[in-house]
């Protein structure tokens, strides 16, 4: 009995330790470990602005008095022209201008510089209706030379439209100088186009409200489109000077001034 005993007391501890020793095996290391993903590079975005050969700005009309003639800044106060008609047509160093175009580039890390545009897509509007920019004109002034003796200088202005009144449609072509106090009202220079035959449009993106119905949730933008809706107004005054003016009409239809103004077409003629 005892011998019997100690034979089952073995056993039963054989069995126990067997046991334990399965509780306590240790899974080999699967290292399975979460991936980290690369830091973003660091990018920085420079404006570069690229300006045209030069050219003049030539009007085509029916009114054969300003057929085949060009446009000249006129004299409107100090430091302020507005593009007009003037009988004085040679092409000369005060009647040419140059479209200042930006574009967007961005540099990496690593040197490498690629175009891009933080505000929209580059270039946007088709080739067939030209990129927008900033028509550019140099003002010509009297400047001191380092011994003293007066210089002719030169100093960039830049196109805006200025309305001729609150309720009018009427919108006057003025050039003056950069960061003009009143850009905050006009909205900063007028961005012009040259479309591929030559003629200077401005652009927008907005669909009539039929084309924005069609659209899906009713989208009012669509691709860019060109407009010419360019006269010459003659008798017109801006500040106290009386000129041909070149008036850009906001919307369709004619200037709603009641003096005489033709419709032009203003076409680029490289210098």
């Amino acid at each position: 009995m005892l011998l019997y005993f100690l034979l089952s007391l073995w056993t039963v501890v054989q069995v126990v330790s067997g046991q334990n020793n399965s509780t306590n095996t240790t899974l080999p290391s699967t290292n399975i470990t979460t991936p980290v993903p690369p830091p973003l590079p660091n990018i920085n975005v420079n404006p570069v602005t690229t300006s045209s050969p030069p050219f003049r700005l030539q009007l085509q009309s029916h009114n054969k008095t300003l057929n085949n003639s060009f446009l000249s800044p006129l004299h409107e106060g100090a430091a302020i022209e507005a593009l007009g008609y003037y009988h004085f047509t040679t092409p000369d160093q005060y009647n040419t201008f140059t479209l200042n175009t930006t574009t967007y580039v961005c540099t990496y890390d690593n040197g490498t510089i690629i175009p891009c545009n933080p505000s929209a897509p580059t270039n946007s509007a088709p080739p067939s209706i030209g990129v927008p920019g900033t028509l550019a004109w140099s003002l010509p002034a009297s400047a001191s030379s380092p011994n003293g003796s007066l210089i002719l200088a030169f100093y960039p202005q830049e196109l805006r439209l200025v309305p001729r009144g609150v309720s009018s449609n009427m919108n006057f072509a003025v050039i003056w100088f950069p960061n003009n106090p009143d850009d905050d009202f006009l909205g900063g220079p007028a961005q012009v186009a040259f479309d591929s035959e030559g003629y200077m449009n401005m652009q927008d993106d907005l669909l009539s409200a039929r084309d924005a119905a069609r659209t899906p949730f009713g989208d009012p933008f669509g691709g860019p489109k060109a407009y010419y809706r360019w006269f010459v107004c003659a008798n017109t005054s801006f500040e106290f000077y009386e000129w041909s003016h070149l008036i850009w009409v906001s919307g369709a239809g004619r200037p709603d001034w009641g003096g005489v103004c033709d419709s032009v077409k203003v076409k680029r003629v490289w210098v």
